[in-house]
């Protein structure tokens, strides 16, 4: 009744093989899925997706539509996330519960949530169980409009983003559990580290008796982050995959070399707090750029982030995040390089050092950017991206250990290939844009 990786203690053949031809030597089996608390991340190669393509026999598709049926009968429908970079809102229909995955609400305007277009579908099929991916707006933005009667599972990091009073249930960063209730299917659920956000996961539902089928939903997700772990998902029917880069392949090394190019007049960088902020503060550290100061949001994550189980992080992470303590206890907004929230720069300190006319720093966005928001801060600004979602290869590396036969590119307006792992990745980019 366990997956193939509990049955066999191994990842599926073509993970292994990727791990092998990359010489990073045999990947750590996971332990029994009996025991989530014991279950460590698989250092998942980065690009074995390009390494597996050639030659090999696939059937898998791009489904179509936003609403499909599973060979168990149950109904999968993307309320939001596709076309574009949308709220993510994802309906399972077991037939005998509703499940929604994430709550998402609008990144392109301010004073509309944009949670009315899905919102009254999925309240009208009568939600049992809201379960959230991260705290990131277009994830989590909208929980408060879902009745607090409906059973709401996070982890305890990500329900910092929920509104003060709203009730929620713990949900594991790595492990299973059942979602219950009287009269109805029991329904599976598996989480794993996703590797976007502190306390950030992806979601794996299934029938008990078919634990190698079901729905795999990423959320956000990223393979090249350094400082938090990220879980191999098991086996899946169908995969719902953050495809927010669609097509580009260019590999974080590269951002990374664009952005400290930069890096030699003040700069201010809006960053996301629980997401890509302590990994640039890492990375910082790591060049030997102490000239850095933080906001108190950041420091506030970096606090919750050692105070958060080591699972979560990449070996010795912590170690490292405990160094930084000491530059970070008091923000400087003189300090020649700021990490500051909101990464949009539209609230928060960030918000608050570009609407000062005395701002001596150039400013540098590494995120997502709503159109509106990012022509009205092309003045004197630019953009230059830092990973925190899948490459095209990392796509087809996640297609290939989860071996779903479809699956639906979210987050994007990018056509995309039917099979990401047989599409030769584009040369890297010479423009550096976000």
């Amino acid at each position: 009744m366990r997956s193939v990786m509990a049955r066999t203690g191994r990842l599926p053949r073509v993970a292994r093989e990727a791990v092998q031809a990359l010489g990073l030597g045999s990947p750590r089996p996971l332990p029994d899925e009996r025991r989530p608390d014991m279950l460590a991340p698989l250092p998942l190669p980065q690009d074995a997706a390009a390494r597996l393509a050639c030659g090999r026999p696939r059937t898998r598709c791009q489904a179509g539509g936003t609403s499909l049926i599973l060979a168990n009968g149950w109904q999968v429908e993307v309320l939001s996330g596709r076309g574009g970079k949308q709220p993510a809102a994802i309906l399972i229909d077991t037939g005998t519960q509703r499940v929604l995955l994430d709550a998402g609400a609008s990144l392109e305007t301010a004073h509309d949530d944009g949670a009315d277009a899905w919102l009254g579908r999925a309240l009208a099929k009568g939600l049992d169980a809201v379960l959230i991916t991260h705290d990131h707006v277009d994830h989590i933005g909208a929980a408060h409009r879902v009745p607090a009667a409906i059973p709401l599972y996070v982890t305890a990091e990500a329900a910092a983003g929920l509104p003060p009073g709203r009730p929620w249930q713990a949900m594991p960063l790595r492990g299973q559990w059942r979602l219950e209730r009287p009269g109805a299917r029991p329904v599976l659920v598996r989480t794993g580290a996703s590797g976007h956000s502190l306390g950030g996961v992806w979601l794996h539902l299934s029938d008990p008796d078919d634990v190698d089928g079901g729905v795999f939903y990423s959320g956000d997700v990223s393979l090249e982050s350094t400082w938090l772990a990220f879980d191999v998902p098991p086996r899946a029917e169908l995969a719902l995959l953050d495809a927010s880069y669609g097509m580009d392949d260019t590999a974080q090394p590269l951002r990374q070399a664009a952005l400290a190019a930069r890096l030699d007049r003040p700069t201010l960088l809006p960053v996301p707090p629980s997401g890509r902020a302590l990994e640039m503060a890492l990375w910082l550290d790591a060049l030997g750029r102490r000239d850095w100061s933080m906001d108190s949001a950041c420091r506030d994550v970096l606090a919750q982030a050692l105070a958060a189980p080591a699972h979560q992080f990449a070996p010795g992470v912590q170690a490292r995040l405990a160094a930084l303590q000491p530059r970070a206890r008091q923000f400087d907004a003189q300090a020649p390089l700021l990490l500051a929230a909101d990464a949009d720069g539209q609230g928060g300190e960030a918000g608050r050092l570009l609407a000062d006319p005395a701002l001596r720093h150039q400013v540098i966005y590494t995120g997502y950017m709503p159109p509106a928001l990012a022509t009205a801060a092309a003045a004197g600004s630019c953009m230059l991206r830092w990973n925190v979602h899948p490459r095209l290869r990392d796509l087809g590396t996640l297609l290939e250990v989860t071996q779903a036969s479809r699956w639906l590119p979210l987050f994007t307006a990018q056509p995309m290939p039917a099979d990401p792992g047989v599409v030769p990745p584009r040369d890297p980019e010479t423009r550096h844009a976000a």
